[in-house]
């Protein structure tokens, strides 16, 4: 099994915030934006055309965080695949929930939807 890293896809950590990535992109030079793009697998057909823009650092800037938006959704996608495929008694031991008494599908749904954002 390939790991993220062999996917092209950063890992959770790499994705702080689309505010932060937009400040970090912004102060970097356009060559160094076109190599990052790279590595995130962006389209070369895309590259040549956000060079073609009047604003190429702001075509790059969005170019890869559009792509670090691709891979967080298909992250979270992934853990949303694993996480359904556990049972009750596992998955709240992986929200970190003590007591597993549960008397309605509520609680889950919360755990779950805290799991998947990250927040366990």
């Amino acid at each position: 099994m390939q790991s993220s890293a062999e996917k092209g896809v950063p890992p959770a950590e790499a994705w702080v915030s689309e505010a932060a990535l937009v400040a970090e992109l912004s102060g970097m030079r356009i060559r160094a934006l076109n190599a990052r793009a790279e590595e995130l697998g962006v389209p070369a057909h895309k590259l040549d055309e956000a060079e073609d823009t009047p604003d190429t650092k702001g075509a790059l800037v969005s170019l890869i965080v559009g792509r670090m938006r691709e891979h967080e959704s298909a992250r979270l996608a992934q853990q949303r695949v694993e996480l359904g495929a556990l049972r009750i008694r596992a998955l709240t031991m992986t929200a970190g929930v003590r007591e597993t008494r549960c008397v309605c599908v509520a609680p889950i749904g919360a755990q779950f939807r805290a799991i998947a954002a990250g927040r366990s």
